[in-house]
């Protein structure tokens, strides 16, 4: 999305609505299609090729007019307690 240049692709990440689902996912989705048929063709990743299609397609997702949620849909708190309950004891043995 920031021209030819996928140096700086990431300058302004975001994590607004509809950008991990609508956006992040779907980019990560194709590069790992991308990856894994390279490796099952036993060849070898094209970057410059990858990188071509994916400003391509990230250009045509720029210009698509997708509405998303504009107010939070849920209860934040009570995910993220759900989510520490969850994951906590598995966090603190990181520690």
């Amino acid at each position: 999305m920031w021209g030819h240049n996928p140096g700086i692709r990431d300058y302004s990440a975001r994590e607004w609505s509809g950008m991990l689902n609508g956006f992040y996912l779907k980019r990560w989705h194709k590069f790992l299609v991308a990856a894994d048929t390279a490796m099952e063709s036993k060849r070898d990743f094209d970057e410059a090729r990858f990188n071509e299609a994916l400003c391509a397609w990230e250009r045509s997702w720029a210009e698509q007019r997708e509405e998303y949620p504009t107010q939070p849909i849920g209860d934040s708190v009570e995910t993220a307690e759900r989510l520490w309950v969850k994951y906590n004891k598995k966090l603190t043995v990181l520690d």
